[in-house]
């Protein structure tokens, strides 16, 4: 007997979950794997598309922490398919910097557009997770990339390293 490939163990899963909520024929279009995730796609009687994505299971892949305690403006944390979870950054210099992320397979240099772009005021922290990530995070297709910037736009060095501390949780 051959061992369950993950879209049988999947398919088992989407028809306990609909069993389970009691959910018939058109109640529920398809239940899918999205990178690890098990998520429905609702569909309301008539058809048209329900409220969007449902997650049932989380990821079971455990969260990456990547920290720089002031030794550099600008990391690299991974490459590839990387769900970015949350982060928390200190700005301790007494001018406000921007704290930049990147969707790319290298650290940031001059004029490079971040995906991402956030305010941190002089000796403040900004900490954002789930509230703006969402639970399962946002997905970066290259890698995740951050940066500390004077501008807002476009990465401009000129930023101190050891004003900063930066935590980016991956997973």
């Amino acid at each position: 007997m051959a061992l369950p490939t993950e879209e049988d163990i999947n398919a088992g899963a989407a028809a306990l979950f609909a069993f389970i909520m009691g959910w018939t024929g058109s109640a529920w279009e398809r239940i899918r794997s999205n990178s690890g995730a098990l998520v429905v796609e609702l569909a309301a009687s008539d058809g048209h598309p329900g409220s969007g994505d449902l997650p049932l299971v989380v990821a079971t892949k455990n969260m990456d922490l990547y920290s720089d305690f002031g030794t550099s403006t600008t990391g690299m944390t991974s490459l590839g398919d990387q769900f970015l979870r949350a982060i928390a950054v200190t700005n301790n210099n007494a001018s406000g910097r921007w704290f930049q992320i990147f969707d790319q397979a290298t650290s940031p240099v001059a004029l490079d557009m971040p995906n991402y772009s956030f305010w941190v005021a002089p000796g403040t922290m900004v900490s954002l997770g789930e509230d703006f990530f969402g639970s399962g995070g946002r997905l970066f297709n290259i890698g995740v990339a951050w940066g500390w910037s004077t501008g807002a736009g476009p990465f401009a060095t000129g930023a101190t390293a050891s004003n900063h501390t930066t935590h980016i949780h991956l997973g």
